[in-house]
């Protein structure tokens, strides 16, 4: 056995902790007082979003990195959700791009203008709806750009692509549903190929994030894991939580072996959770607790101890919880190696902490700035889905250096042939001329055709088309029947759902001369007197080799579509196990319900209002005129009390002051002493 020093030599050992001062602080800020054990902060080098508490609704606060001093309570905001938000993160490949997830149970995108906000956001880019209860936790992929994952109070873990076209978007990549309880915490490895997740039943897994299979799977009951981080360099898994006797607990695992611990060793009896935060640059981990007002500061390993303890920060503030700077908003002028953002519930403000290595040299360190990921996606949606894995772009923190992109440029989408050749004598078109242009941030690659010129195009017999639901923008077409009389018929189209595979060319609307009217599913039909081209029908390309298999049914299949009094029903047909529910206009309803319930309450509780003041009114009416008739003060009676008369008189008094006690119509007064000086 190889001797081994008492200390651990580390470039960290003399790391510490200096907050900004009181000029710096972010103040006046109305952080949520939400229970879940979530950031409610995100921090890029340009924003800082801060989830706020509000009534009727949710929203988060994005203000500037250099916002410095007290917040505007009128400040814009973003407002889209209908519940609670308890989770945002931002794109790590766009500095203007948010995620945010809901007790709707809904995940919505959202861009940011680049001069901040100006006004509230009600709209967002992308509204993912899959999800059956209250979404409390989200991630972005650290490789591929447009994936995005989630997790609710369902135990399942959705991963969206948010590069299709269309705001709305119900289908998602991939469910994952392996959990049997709710899903804590879920971090990724370096190339994103493998995600670690702590579940609410004890139990930590390792999956293979685009197949959602588990790896590895846990089976300790000594040890309650709530938070973990994924150290794929070291082959590591660091997890907090708590041990069998409540005890604050860090455990070390092999990512190749879950069945029990390297280490693990008790820190405190505090009831807070413990969030551990994992630089895979220096390979430090820092443990900050949920309450807390310390921060402690590890070196990780990958030989035992495995830990090994640099430094701790002490504040007299609790935190709530932290946000980390990514490594490219740090300042490197000053050897800062890390930068936390404290969240102090009690004081209404966001702190910042820097970790500052001392040096006396001047200039860069290179030492303690390597390589780190970049904010540059290595993989596209279309190659991840594909199965492809890389490792991160890499940039280095030197002032003046470029990113530097080891990968070649994706290849060019290849066009599908519709030459005359590859297709049937029916589905045979006329040649065209195809466009290319500039497509916008949020449309699919898929779309790379378009038809402007339509004055060669032929009449054939491929009117009638068999299509499938698909997903796209909202269109508007018009497809012209000429039949034996003098009439033309116009079918307007309705709103479609976009694809998430590529489509096909369009394929435009064409004249027949039929005496049967036919129509795609979905499509209106009316009457008109001019031929009608508003756009092109968009078809899927397995639809081009159907085109001769559906001819033999188009007359029954047109007739029965012309003649259905609505609309035919899209359906979604995404997985055999799931299928999202599509409650919108059932919470509309109980949304209009309510609000008629609202108003009514509302009426009566005036009229209620209305009688109460009107009887408060009659009864002192009441008693002023009992008062004024029937009784005569004590102390004016004192001089008559000695006459027959007035004690006569002073008894019926007494009668009638019984009766209106006994009533309640007067105040009680001493009647001993009344009675005494009778």
């Amino acid at each position: 056995m190889s001797w081994q020093p008492p200390y651990h030599s580390s470039k960290f050992r003399h790391v510490f902790a200096k907050p900004a001062s009181r000029e710096n602080h972010y103040t006046g800020l109305p952080i949520t007082r939400s229970v879940h054990d979530n950031a409610f902060c995100a921090v890029n080098p340009r924003f800082i979003a801060v989830v706020t508490e509000c009534a009727g609704g949710g929203a988060f606060l994005v203000i500037s990195i250099y916002h410095r001093g007290r917040v505007d309570p009128q400040h814009s905001r973003v407002c889209g959700h209908h519940g609670r938000v308890l989770d945002v993160r931002w794109d790590p490949f766009s500095d203007l791009r948010i995620a945010s997830c809901s007790e709707d149970c809904t995940v919505k995108v959202w861009n940011i203008p680049p001069q901040g906000l100006r006004e509230n956001i009600v709209r967002p880019v992308k509204d993912l709806r899959g999800h059956t209860r209250r979404v409390g936790l989200i991630e972005w992929h650290p490789i591929a750009k447009d994936i995005l994952l989630s997790s609710a109070y369902d135990y399942k873990v959705l991963i969206w692509r948010l590069d299709g076209a269309g705001c709305v978007c119900r289908r998602p990549v991939r469910v994952i549903g392996v959990h049997s309880d709710l899903v804590l915490c879920l971090s990724f490895n370096t190339d994103g190929s493998r995600m670690a997740t702590t579940c609410r039943d004890r139990t930590i897994r390792i999956i293979h994030t685009l197949s959602g299979q588990v790896l590895q799977r846990s089976s300790v009951c000594s040890h309650r894991p709530c938070k973990v981080v994924f150290a794929s360099e070291l082959q590591l898994l660091v997890t907090t939580g708590a041990s069998y006797w409540n005890q604050r607990q860090i455990a070390v695992w092999d990512s190749e072996d879950l069945t029990a611990p390297l280490w693990e060793e008790d820190l405190d009896g505090e009831s807070g959770v413990l969030f551990p935060f994992f630089d895979p640059d220096t390979h430090m981990i820092f443990l900050a607790g949920k309450g807390d007002g310390n921060t402690r500061f590890f070196d990780l390993s990958s030989v035992k101890p495995y830990l090994h303890y640099l430094a701790e920060y002490r504040s007299p503030l609790p935190q709530r919880s932290l946000a980390v700077m990514p490594k490219r908003g740090l300042d490197v002028s000053i050897c800062e190696v890390f930068r936390f953002y404290r969240v102090v519930g009690v004081k209404d403000l966001l702190e910042p902490l820097s970790l500052i290595v001392p040096r006396r040299a001047e200039g860069f360190q290179d030492d303690l700035y390597p390589p780190t990921a970049a904010n540059e996606p290595a993989l596209t949606a279309d190659q991840w889905v594909e199965g492809h894995t890389r490792g991160p772009l890499l940039m280095s923190l030197r002032p003046g250096t470029e990113i530097q992109n080891p990968y070649p440029a994706p290849e060019p989408v290849s066009r599908p042939d519709f030459s005359r050749e590859s297709l049937s004598p029916l589905t045979q078109l006329q040649p065209m001329e195809t466009h290319y242009s500039e497509q916008p941030a949020n449309h699919s690659a898929a779309y790379i055709f378009d038809i402007s010129d339509l004055s060669e195009w032929q009449e054939d017999d491929t009117h009638t088309l068999k299509t499938q639901p698909m997903e796209t923008h909202s269109l508007d077409w018009g497809v012209t029947h000429t039949a034996s009389s003098s009439h033309t018929h116009t079918h307007s189209g309705a709103e479609m759902l976009n694809m998430a595979e590529p489509l096909a060319p369009a394929v435009p609307g064409h004249t027949h001369n039929t005496d049967v009217h036919t129509a795609l599913p979905g499509v209106h039909s009316s009457h008109t007197n001019t031929h009608t081209l508003s756009h092109t029908v968009v078809l899927p390309a397995t639809d081009m080799h159907l085109l001769l298999e559906t001819q033999h049914n188009a007359q029954g299949n047109s007739q029965s579509i012309l003649h259905s009094p609505t609309h035919s029903t899209l359906v979604w047909c995404e997985s055999p196990v799931y299928t999202p529910p599509s409650i919108d206009d059932e919470l509309l309803c109980v949304f209009y319900r309510q609000c008629e319930e609202l108003r009514s309450l509302r009426a009566e509780l005036q009229k209620k209002d209305m009688r109460i003041n009107q009887l408060e009114q009659d009864i002192t009416h009441l008693r002023n005129t009992h008062t004024h008739s029937n009784f005569t003060p004590p102390h004016a009676a004192h001089t008559h009390l000695r006459h027959p008369h007035t004690l006569m008189a002073l008894s019926k008094d007494f009668i009638c002051l019984k009766s209106l006690l006994q009533f309640d119509l007067i105040k009680p007064f001493n009647e001993d002493h009344w009675l005494h000086s009778i």
